[in-house]
């Protein structure tokens, strides 16, 4: 939600304020902490802001090709929220003007006696270190990471460092194009949803300079005619999001074996 603030708030102010107390949810009243995200950035119209909540939606098409991203960043936070007992809600918006989103979280979900049905951890895959001890060793694997996403840099960067890879982070298609071709790699990973030049069209780029390196695609649209589009440019893998983080590192191992070979 922070996030998306940042994003869309070229000029003026973003304030959050937290707060704790009784608040009504689900119809009835529970303590709770209420995070609120006040931004004057675009805002948004009624029509829009009732579809913003929905998976891979954004306010406008044109949204996805100047700041990057699939629309599935409010659908994870209002999953998450409601995992920790919650919400995520749009309190106001107004075109030009700004949003207001609170979101509010359950601080005693942990004492219950029975744990939620669904986690965090199980609705998106996060890397715990039972599951690293599993993944095959990257050392000596110089990774290129093209991801927009900050929290999604920090994470994947984390999980492949702690399993021995060296990993260069680019936030949009021409800066990927840059290190790729002035680094030496052994792997590129590249999202899909770049802002500007987006993941096909960098793919397209580096092919037509004669790049060979391996290159695997990083994407939230996991349809078979995605898959094929990727195949078709000259991907060499294919990983969709939420990421399978041992099918992650094992198409990394791939791609950079049968590049020696």
């Amino acid at each position: 939600v922070l996030g998306n603030a940042l994003k869309f708030t070229t000029a003026g102010e973003i304030e959050v304020e937290v707060s704790y107390g009784q608040m009504s949810f689900d119809s009835m009243k529970k303590p709770l902490i209420a995070i609120d995200v006040c931004d004057s950035g675009s805002g948004m119209s009624m029509e829009q802001a009732s579809k913003i909540f929905e998976p891979f939606s954004q306010a406008e098409n044109s949204t996805s090709r100047k700041y990057g991203g699939t629309g599935l960043g409010l659908s994870i936070s209002k999953r998450f929220a409601l995992a920790l007992g919650g919400d995520v809600a749009l309190l106001s918006s107004k075109e030009d003007e700004g949003s207001v989103f609170r979101i509010t979280i359950d601080p005693h979900i942990i004492e219950r006696d029975e744990p939620s049905m669904t986690t965090p951890l199980d609705l998106f895959l996060i890397p715990d270190p039972i599951a690293e001890r599993r993944l095959p060793s990257l050392e000596g694997i110089k990774v290129l990471l093209i991801e927009d996403g900050l929290d999604n840099q920090a994470l994947i960067k984390k999980l492949l460092e702690n399993v021995g890879a060296e990993v260069v982070l680019a936030s949009d298609g021409e800066l990927g194009i840059d290190h790729a071709l002035s680094e030496t790699f052994q792997v590129v990973l590249m999202d899909i949803g770049l802002p500007g030049m987006n993941g096909y069209d960098a793919m397209s780029e580096l092919r037509r300079l004669g790049y060979e390196v391996p290159i695997i695609a990083l994407t939230a649209h996991a349809l078979d005619a995605d898959r094929r589009r990727a195949e078709a440019l000259g991907f060499d893998d294919f990983i969709s999001k939420p990421i399978d983080w041992l099918k992650l590192a094992e198409a990394i191992v791939h791609c950079r074996d049968a590049s020696i070979h």
